[in-house]
């Protein structure tokens, strides 16, 4: 069984960087003091990194229910990207 992690929002990201903020809504919050249970990944790892001042990270229990776990959504850029 892959490893969990609870994540939740603990601090606002008003006053943040537009990047900050779109990691986070791309970590699937919305208001603060809400909490996700996701699979442990080095792309959550990396997310985690970029807004570890705006949440706090704990191992997920074994018992929680399965129905809760969310992949994270990928980050959406302003970016162009040329498929040539």
């Amino acid at each position: 069984m892959p490893e969990m992690v609870r994540i939740t929002y603990t601090r606002s990201s008003i006053g943040c960087p537009m990047r900050q903020k779109r990691t986070i809504r791309a970590l699937g919050f919305r208001r603060l003091h809400q909490s996700k249970i996701l699979k442990d990944s080095k792309s959550l790892r990396g997310m985690l990194l970029q807004v570890a001042h705006l949440v706090k990270v704990t191992p997920a229990p074994i018992s929680e229910p399965a129905a809760v776990v969310v992949e994270p959504a990928p980050i959406l850029t302003d970016e162009k990207v040329d498929d040539e």
